[in-house]
């Protein structure tokens, strides 16, 4: 999502990387009280000891070596027992580090008003998410036990001051072909710093961007944190040489990518987030140790953090200084290289113009959100953005850069409200002003499912939820007013120079809809209630499609010249006779939109759209596009009897859908997995 700031934590919120005590042993996600912000902050996963063989230089890499704790836990609903491995993020086994985390933890099992936070206590023990005086003379003791400090006060700053405050020229290695993003770091008066970015390989054929999160921490220091890895079995495990000659030890599975280096002075943890996807036919890839090498070949590992001193303290209490100047003895790094910036809007209006799906359906409209005197550039469709551009000294710089899966929409007061719909509908209220983003809140609405039913949950941090009631929920929504915005067709807009339209068509990457069931049959059996399908020939060309259903979203495919390719996603399909498809959007509030789609060939052509948006006309909210294309400029008021005559129009048909565990191959699948 280009650098979308807010989005790259949602893997961390989902999997809840950090987990601890009988919140793992129940299941259960952890409670708020739990050290969230350190594991929001950090959220680094490494598991893996260096051992000396005899007398060769060996190096074998162990997640044993520093797992403190195994422990177990049963689904319910299958029987299957999963092993978890809790392990330390300071030391390897034996060392002063790791047993202090392994004491801590023993502690918080017995006692866990360590993080009450009925009780007030020393402003420096609020790093340990520790509350109470238990939970402070615990650590003084553990420090005092091990001959270990304090953590020290933290700070958060950009990456370059956090860097030059504990004495690192650079972090990433110069030159490099990478491009990389960091986000704002946080240091410690001890030494110990991290920080949270986003790569991309453009020499690897790993190509999607990989969100990782940086932590180093010095030996000196208690540091409470540790991490749940899951079942160390399931990784890959080698070590590797960086390019400046440090000896490194990586591991990787579908849960994480993980790093690590085990120096005399600290203790340095890298977690890849997204090491493996699952495309939308269930198909998952994970990174190859080549991917996890050139990504481990980005950073310059020959530093030694150093701790702050106390002018450096005191600077960094100042929100802005020049670090050159505070700084002069330090070698100031050279540019890092990056991708090509776009400077201008007509660059990005091009782009989708020559790579979008539905160029026709995209409107375009100019508005000044932030109230800053400049206006930004909205791209969207149905009343809602999907794009959104703002300039800043000449260079553009993104509010909103999305997919289909994900909409926003500007409110008073400078508020930027955006939706994500995958499993659960995420969504995310930030502030925006001048190029630059506070995030806020974040809430989540959860549809029923077979599992469970539908709740509501208000994010405390990254990784930690509460339930809220649907009132609450609405409430929070209701309290941001959208700004409803008019916008022109894209295709409109004025170019200095014309482009070609685009031709884009979404392959499935099968060769057939019996390969993508067979597929999806690979699942375990217990998950195979969540896929149904029928098959017809909705527009009578002799080649039938595909109506698939995936828990809460369903997609229509067809096959074209050998080439199964997707025609419609949605979460509200419906299958109407000769040959349409009615596909329903819903968007803010009760607001929704209503195309009807015609299935020709390997085409799927909109003729005919409605909308309900209360917040452009609360009296009168039902309108009718005109010429079938869902354009502002073609919307009329109608009342809501001519919408539902039009609605009328589209019969559904009477469409039994099929679970794959009752489809002719299933037995066939069983059959050859016993054999």
């Amino acid at each position: 999502m280009n650098g979308f700031d807010l989005l790259e934590a949602i893997g961390a919120a989902r999997d809840s990387y950090i987990a601890e005590g009988a919140a793992i042993r129940s299941g259960e996600k952890p409670p708020y009280r739990i050290s969230w912000r350190r594991a929001a902050l950090i959220a680094a996963a490494i598991a893996l000891a260096l051992l000396l063989v005899g007398c060769a230089v060996a190096l074998l890499l162990n997640l044993s070596s520093l797992s403190f704790r195994q422990e177990q836990q049963t689904d319910q609903r299958t029987g299957q027992t999963k092993v978890w491995n809790l392990v330390s993020l300071q030391g390897l086994v034996g060392s002063d580090n790791y047993k202090a985390t392994q004491e801590w933890y023993e502690f918080w099992q017995t006692d866990q008003s360590a993080y009450d936070d009925s009780e007030v206590i020393d402003r420096e023990y609020f790093v340990y998410r520790c509350y109470s005086q238990e939970g402070k003379e615990k650590i003084d003791e553990l420090c005092e036990t091990y001959d270990l400090k304090l953590l020290g006060t933290s700070h958060t700053s950009k990456l370059e001051n956090v860097l030059y405050a504990v004495k690192i020229p650079h972090i990433i290695r110069i030159p490099t072909t990478a491009d990389v993003q960091t986000n704002n770091a946080d240091c410690y008066s001890g030494g110990s710093f991290s920080f949270s970015g986003t790569a991309t390989l453009p020499q690897s054929d790993w190509k999607d961007p990989i969100e990782f999160q940086f932590r180093c921490v010095m030996k000196d220091v208690f540091d409470n944190t540790y991490l749940n890895v899951g079942d160390i079995r399931e990784y890959d495990q080698w070590t590797y040489s960086a390019p400046d000659g440090t000896q490194l030890s990586l591991a990787v599975s579908q849960r994480m990518g993980l790093i690590l280096l085990d120096q005399e002075c600290f203790f340095l943890t890298i977690q890849i987030q997204n090491p493996s996807f699952q495309d939308l036919q269930g198909n998952v890839r994970t990174m190859s140790r080549r991917n996890l090498e050139s990504f481990a070949a980005i950073f310059d590992y020959s530093f030694t953090p150093q701790p702050l001193s106390p002018e450096i303290v005191e600077l960094m209490n100042v929100t802005e200084y020049d670090v050159e100047n505070y700084f002069p003895n330090l070698k100031i790094p050279e540019s890092i290289p990056s991708a090509p910036k776009i400077e201008t809007y007509d660059e990005k209006v091009k782009g989708l113009l020559e790579s979008t799906k539905e160029p026709e359906r995209l409107g375009y409209a100019f508005l000044d959100i932030d109230g800053d005197g400049a206006e930004e550039l909205l791209i969207g469709k149905d009343g809602y953005c999907t794009h959104i551009y703002t300039e800043v000294d000449g260079e553009v710089v993104t509010y909103a850069d999305t997919d289909t899966y994900m909409w926003n929409y500007p409110c008073e007061g400078g508020i930027l409200v955006s939706v994500m719909e995958a499993d659960s509908i995420d969504y995310y209220i930030r502030t925006i002003q001048a190029g630059k983003t506070t995030a806020s809140t974040r809430i989540q609405y959860v549809p029923e499912t077979p599992l469970e039913p539908e709740h509501w949950n208000r994010y405390l941090d990254w990784l930690t939820d509460e339930p809220i009631t649907q009132q609450e929920f609405e409430e929070i929504l209701d309290a941001n007013i959208r700004i409803p915005v008019a916008m022109q067709p894209l295709l409109d807009y004025p170019l200095e120079e014309p482009i070609a339209r685009s031709t884009f068509r979404q392959s499935a990457y099968y060769e057939s809809y019996e390969a993508m069931i067979r597929i999806y049959l690979t699942n375990r059996p217990e998950r195979w209630y969540r896929w149904q399908y029928a098959t017809l020939d909705l527009d009578g060309n002799g080649q039938e499609e595909l109506v698939w259903q995936e828990d809460s979203r369903e997609m229509v495919y067809t096959m074209d010249q050998g080439d199964m390719i997707m025609l419609l996603f949605g979460r509200d399909l419906t299958v109407c006779e000769d040959g349409v498809v009615e596909e329903i959007q819903s968007y803010s509030g009760d607001n929704k939109t209503y195309c009807y789609y015609r299935i020709d060939g390997n085409q799927a052509v909109l003729v005919d759209y409605l909308r309900y948006d209360a917040d452009v006309n609360p009296e009168n909210p039902w309108l009718y596009s005109t010429d079938a294309t869902g354009q502002d400029v073609s919307l009329i008021p109608v009342s809501a009897e001519q919408a539902q005559s039009i609605r009328d129009q589209y019969i559904p048909m009477d469409l039994t859908l099929t679970p794959i565990a009752q489809s002719p191959y299933a037995q066939a699948y069983q059959t050859d997995v016993e054999n």
